[in-house]
Protein backbone atom coordinates (compact mmCIF):
# COMPACT_ATOMS: atom_id res chain seq x y z
CA UNK A 1 0.00 0.00 0.00
CA UNK A 2 3.09 2.22 0.71
CA UNK A 3 4.08 1.92 -3.09
CA UNK A 4 0.42 3.10 -3.96
CA UNK A 5 0.57 6.26 -1.77
CA UNK A 6 4.51 7.06 -3.44
CA UNK A 7 3.33 6.49 -6.80
CA UNK A 8 0.77 9.38 -6.01
CA UNK A 9 2.96 11.51 -4.84
CA UNK A 10 5.15 11.45 -7.97
CA UNK A 11 4.53 14.05 -10.63
CA UNK A 12 3.02 10.94 -12.63
CA UNK A 13 0.79 10.21 -9.63
CA UNK A 14 -0.57 13.72 -9.38
CA UNK A 15 -1.04 13.54 -13.40
CA UNK A 16 -3.47 10.65 -13.05
CA UNK A 17 -4.87 11.87 -9.95
CA UNK A 18 -5.58 15.35 -11.88
CA UNK A 19 -6.55 13.68 -14.93
CA UNK A 20 -9.15 10.83 -13.16
CA UNK A 21 -10.75 13.93 -11.47
CA UNK A 22 -11.88 16.13 -14.31
CA UNK A 23 -12.88 12.94 -16.08
CA UNK A 24 -14.76 12.23 -13.27
CA UNK A 25 -16.35 16.08 -13.09
CA UNK A 26 -17.21 15.79 -17.02
CA UNK A 27 -18.74 12.48 -17.15
CA UNK A 28 -21.23 13.45 -13.58
CA UNK A 29 -21.91 16.72 -15.53
CA UNK A 30 -22.99 14.92 -18.52
CA UNK A 31 -24.55 12.25 -16.14
CA UNK A 32 -26.79 15.32 -14.87
CA UNK A 33 -27.58 16.24 -18.39
CA UNK A 34 -29.28 13.19 -19.55
CA UNK A 35 -30.65 11.48 -16.27
CA UNK A 36 -28.94 8.15 -16.98
CA UNK A 37 -25.81 6.12 -17.32
CA UNK A 38 -23.85 6.03 -20.63
CA UNK A 39 -20.89 5.68 -22.29
CA UNK A 40 -20.79 7.50 -25.09
CA UNK A 41 -17.49 6.88 -27.39
CA UNK A 42 -17.55 9.81 -29.11
CA UNK A 43 -17.81 11.50 -25.76
CA UNK A 44 -14.56 10.12 -25.08
CA UNK A 45 -12.07 12.81 -27.10
CA UNK A 46 -13.76 15.66 -24.74
CA UNK A 47 -12.90 13.47 -21.95
CA UNK A 48 -9.34 12.77 -22.72
CA UNK A 49 -8.75 16.54 -23.87
CA UNK A 50 -10.35 17.64 -20.52
CA UNK A 51 -8.28 15.72 -18.31
CA UNK A 52 -5.15 16.39 -20.65
CA UNK A 53 -5.77 20.20 -19.75
CA UNK A 54 -6.67 20.16 -16.34
CA UNK A 55 -3.02 18.35 -15.60
CA UNK A 56 -1.37 20.79 -17.71
CA UNK A 57 0.05 22.50 -14.77
CA UNK A 58 1.03 19.23 -12.87
CA UNK A 59 3.63 18.93 -16.54
CA UNK A 60 4.61 22.64 -15.82
CA UNK A 61 5.36 22.27 -12.09
CA UNK A 62 7.39 19.01 -13.12
CA UNK A 63 9.54 21.32 -15.73
CA UNK A 64 9.77 23.88 -13.72
CA UNK A 65 13.49 23.90 -11.89
CA UNK A 66 12.36 26.24 -9.29
CA UNK A 67 9.82 24.14 -8.03
CA UNK A 68 10.54 22.43 -4.47
CA UNK A 69 7.62 19.85 -4.95
CA UNK A 70 8.99 17.91 -8.08
CA UNK A 71 10.86 20.77 -10.41
CA UNK A 72 13.42 18.84 -12.53
CA UNK A 73 16.14 21.12 -9.93
CA UNK A 74 14.78 19.51 -7.41
CA UNK A 75 17.41 18.45 -4.74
Amino acid sequence: MDKIWQFLANPFGSFLRVFVSAVLVLWLADLADVRYLHFDATEWSNWLALGLVAAVPILIAWINPADPRFGIGKE
